[in-house]
């Protein structure tokens, strides 16, 4: 799973930093620059999923879970509960991850740590409601900004 167009955006540690919209990053000759790995690769689709509400997407499955969540409290039984929709929404999103196993604690009143371990990949994440909507936002700026041509290119859907 590698080779998609790199996004700008910062995944180290497991928090995302786009500190303006979100784009294509170029390579020093001015090539679209490329995921090096499966891990950046399934990093980068795994961020877009967390910012990307259900129907947003052409399918009507695509899109995450994690929206019916953003502003419950971070009880013991809504991670729970979290914890095992997230696990099989992202076996329908990205079978090609295998078994997917999710677990949730809460770092603090409004961020949580996630870690997905899936068949052969590790993944971290630590966010809060305001970081996914956040990025959400940026992604959407980013869409209007191309949007004509994103249409012009795909036949009238962005894919």
């Amino acid at each position: 799973m590698t080779g998609d167009l790199k996004l700008s955006m910062d995944l180290r540690a497991g928090e995302l930093k786009c500190h303006r919209l979100v784009d294509l990053v170029l390579t020093a000759s001015g090539d679209l620059a490329l995921t090096e790995t499966s891990q950046e690769t399934a990093e980068q689709r795994l961020a877009v999923y967390f910012a990307t509400p259900k129907g947003e997407m052409v399918l009507p499955w695509e899109g995450s879970i994690l929206y019916s969540y953003l502003h419950a409290p971070l009880t013991p039984d809504v991670l729970a509960g979290l914890a095992v929709d997230l696990a099989a929404d992202l076996k329908l999103v990205f079978p090609e991850l295998g078994n997917t196993h999710v677990t949730l604690r809460k770092a603090d009143q409004r961020k949580i740590y996630m870690n997905v371990i899936c068949s052969e990949q590790a993944f971290e994440y630590l966010f809060s409601p305001e970081d996914v909507l956040e990025l959400y936002s940026k992604l959407l700026q980013t869409y209007e900004i191309f949007r004509y041509e994103l249409e012009r290119q795909m036949g009238g859907g962005v894919y």
